[in-house]
Formats: structure tokens, sequence, C-alpha cells
């Protein structure tokens, strides 16, 4: 999830910033912005026809990522107390080990 933002020049929403060129565009007035070298926000978008399956990379990318959800779970193989949620835009979930960066399917 992304936070919105808002163009310094007419306050309108600007887009969601393009990940090769860090810019936002305002939706009304054009203007470009570059997204705060600080900003934390992980979005990961991809369209297609579906059956994508999310990648090692992204998993690793978001695991230790504060604002990805975390549920009360032991991993069964580092038996660390909690695993991160991940799913893509089919709802198709993981767990993953932030401990030890496993990844598994619910049973």
């Amino acid at each position: 999830m992304s936070l919105t933002r808002f163009c310094d020049d007419c306050g309108n929403i600007l887009e969601l910033p393009n990940i090769s060129t860090g810019l936002m565009a305002c939706l009304q007035c054009g203007n470009k912005q570059k997204l705060p070298d600080d900003d934390k926000t992980i979005s990961i978008n991809y369209y297609n026809s579906g059956g994508r399956i999310i990648t090692d990379n992204e998993i690793k990318r978001v695991l230790h990522e504060s604002t990805t959800y975390r549920i009360k779970r032991k991993c069964p193989e580092c038996e660390n107390p909690y695993m991160v949620v991940i799913s893509n835009d089919d709802y198709q979930f993981m767990f993953a080990c932030p401990e030890c960066e496993s990844s598994f399917k619910p049973t």
C-alpha cells in the first residue's frame, strides 16, 4: 500500500511513482516530483493474465519491512515464533520467516 502524495504546485493527487525514475506525475497539472529519498513504501504491481508467482527476490525484499503483516505461527525450519504473510493479486498466500528467510505455502 502506498501513501497518497500531493502536488507541490496545485495540491492535486500524484500518480504512484515510476519505479525506474522515482518520479510521480500530477494527475491535473502534469508537474513531476521526485519520490523522497527516505520513502520506505513498497509496491509490487504486475499486470498480466494471471498465474504469476511471487519471486524469491520479492519475498526477501519485503520480509524485513515493518509494514509487512506478521502472524504468530512457528516457522517449521528454525522455530521462530512469527511468520510474515505475503500474497499476490490472485489471493495466493505464502508464509515467510524473517529469521531464516524460508517460505512456505499454508497447510
